[in-house]
């Protein structure tokens, strides 16, 4: 799925069920070989909460203010409420297990993304947004966020979360 930045920046989406290998994938993004985010998608509940991030990183890389070395690191971080980077990518990140992926590609270009979907070992998904609003862990994402039954009275879950992403650099 291709998406655009405001400035027109592309950035691929895909998403993998049945992975098999997610270590190999780990080992691979570790080392720089992979040159893309990957998340745990059960964290993830639109592609929104997705660009909204990958609109922060790109921002904050191209005006030297990034907390991480790579665009794509950044991503994750954006994603996230937390400030600690190592807890950044021990939540959202990959530990090596997981069987459901969303992977972010900014400024794709076609090697990178064939690079990507060969080394992944799985079935892609087509219907991204449909499997998102569908497949997240609203229990998990609650407490990741810290966001209580109460304040949801006042809005969406997706509402009080992009709310942390966007109040992080604040805190």
């Amino acid at each position: 799925m291709l998406r655009r930045l405001l400035d027109g920046t592309s950035v691929e989406l895909m998403m993998y069920s049945d992975v098999k290998n997610s270590s190999s994938i780990k080992s691979k993004l570790m080392s720089g070989k992979l040159d893309c985010a990957v998340f745990d998608r059960h964290l993830v509940m639109e592609v929104f909460q997705v660009m909204v991030a990958a609109q922060m990183a790109y921002q904050r890389y191209s005006t030297g203010k990034a907390a991480c070395r790579t665009m794509h690191a950044e991503v994750l971080y954006c994603l996230s409420a937390m400030k600690s980077i190592s807890n950044v990518f021990a939540t959202f990140g990959l530990d090596g297990s997981q069987r459901e992926l969303l992977i972010v590609v900014i400024n794709p270009h076609k090697t990178i993304v064939d690079e990507i979907q060969r080394s992944i070992d799985g079935k892609e998904v087509s219907d991204i947004e449909r499997s998102l609003s569908t497949g997240y862990d609203e229990a998990r994402i609650k407490e990741v966020y810290k966001i209580s039954d109460t304040e949801l009275h006042a809005g969406p879950l997706l509402d009080a979360v992009l709310s942390r992403m966007a109040s992080k650099s604040f805190l």
